[in-house]
């Protein structure tokens, strides 16, 4: 189905290397906002350093690839350069089109059939990852909506994630 992700995970950092290594991936394409942190915020936990910090090192490649604009994306990548992280991005990437996801496919040099896309909406990251025939991870977004526009999408995306359960 195309809204279906191929795997549902409750935070990002439940996904473990093992995991990635038994299907076989080599680069992770990350949505930053609800996935990673809070819309707007770049208080990144501990425990998210912790986890981008082991992938690294065991050589699976990252991207970040956000709707959001350059200037939220360059701030957030850049209060990561303060742990030694540097990881490329794309912004304004315009989820669920594909076109800024193959340009990070290509940037990463993942064959498409190693790469996951991970973040927390339905209708664009999923939605996205099924429009490329690649695999997908859901994750719950890390804060409430804000807005009426995102709550409005969350009660629908609620009705799809409980009949996935």
């Amino acid at each position: 189905m195309i809204l279906s992700p191929t795997y549902v995970i409750d935070k990002i950092t439940d996904i473990s290397i093992d995991m990635l290594r038994k299907i076989n991936i080599c680069g992770l394409i990350l949505d930053i906002d609800d996935t990673l942190v809070a819309p707007d915020s770049n208080n990144i936990s501990e425990e998210i350093i912790n986890w981008l910090n082991s992938l690294k090192e065991e050589k699976i490649k990252i991207i970040f690839v956000s709707n959001n604009t350059e200037e939220r994306v360059k701030k957030f990548t850049e209060n990561l350069n303060k742990f030694d992280i540097d990881i490329p991005w794309i912004s304004m990437s315009c989820k669920p089109l594909g076109f800024k996801i193959k340009q990070a496919i290509k940037k990463i040099s993942c064959d498409f059939n190693n790469i996951i896309l991970v973040g927390d909406q339905i209708f664009t990251d999923i939605l996205a990852a099924n429009l490329l025939h690649i695999k997908s991870i859901l994750v719950n977004p890390v804060s409430k909506p804000s807005n009426l526009v995102m709550k409005f999408k969350r009660k629908l995306e609620n009705k799809i994630r409980t009949r996935k359960k």
